[in-house]
Formats: C-alpha cells, structure tokens, sequence
C-alpha cells in the first residue's frame, strides 16, 4: 500500500476504522474462543489497519485517525462485559496515540454513538441466545434466560434510526 502510494503521489488524509461485533450475555456462559475474536476484530483490527497506514499520515500534516467506538467504551454493564472491554481498550490507545502522533500533527478522534438500529445491534439478541444455548447445561441452569431477553428488549427499545442521525 505504501510503495503503490508514493509510486502514484497519493496522499492519505483520513482512516476511518468501522469495524466490530457486539455480542452480548455474561462471561460464565461464552466461550473463550469468542473473548478471543471480539478483542481480534474491535481492537486489534483498528490497531493493524493504523499500524499499515500510519507511514502514509505522517506524510500528510493534519491527517486524522477516527475510530468508530462506542458508549460501551466508557460505561458498561451486565452482558456487555466482552464488548465494552474491547471498546475500553480501543478508547485507552486512541488516548496513548494521540499523544504520539501529536509532532506529526496526526488527530486521532473516536466517535462513541449509542445504540443504533444496526444489524449488529438487531442480531445481538439471537446471538446471545445461540451463545446460552452453546453453554454448559450447569451454567444453564444457573441463569434464567428470561432475563437475558428482557434486558436485550430494553435496549432495542432505546436503539435509535442512524439514518436520522445521518440525515
């Protein structure tokens, strides 16, 4: 990416990381494989896609890092553990990278949005049924499910039309 750049004089003014999944339920019932992939896709994925690009923004004074985070990066509650931690991590190295990058003139922002009507947030529920049901049948019985898809209700009740936010 950076050869084909410098070969063709582009200049890179932005990186914009948007990706992330949000799957929700309680630690005792998801499997580790799952800690494993959310910290891989929320946070390390943002820091390789800056790692590859950063050569290029150094070169461009004013250049911008914006990390799509969210409000679970600075608050979180039951069944947000796993995705809130991803997202406190990310919201920790923007802090630490700003700082770095500052004698280059490089912004790092993070835009924290509540819950938006994504298919993401949409899906969570189904996912942290799928991932209850995948759990050991002591862990099971220990929790009642009820619950879980009362507190997933609640929050796809507050969940907000981003084409509004958008538009």
């Amino acid at each position: 990416t950076e050869n084909y750049c410098k070969t063709n004089n582009i200049i890179l003014w932005a990186v914009i990381n948007n990706a992330g999944i949000a799957p929700i339920g309680y630690a005792d019932w998801m499997n580790i494989e799952l800690f494993r992939k959310v910290i891989e896709i929320n946070y390390i994925g943002c820091v390789a896609i800056i790692k590859a690009f950063l050569p290029l923004l150094k070169r461009t004074r004013n250049s911008r890092i914006i990390n799509i985070s969210s409000l679970a990066g600075k608050i979180s509650g039951p069944s947000f553990g796993l995705y809130s931690a991803s997202k406190f991590a990310l919201e920790a190295f923007s802090k630490a990278l700003r700082a770095e990058l500052k004698p280059w003139g490089i912004k790092v922002a993070n835009i924290n949005p509540g819950f938006m009507r994504t298919p993401m947030v949409l899906g969570s529920k189904d996912l942290a049924i799928a991932n209850f049901k995948q759990s050991p049948i002591e862990i099971q019985n220990q929790y009642q499910i009820e619950d879980l898809i009362d507190g997933s209700n609640s929050i796809l009740a507050i969940t907000e039309d981003p084409s509004v936010v958008i538009n």
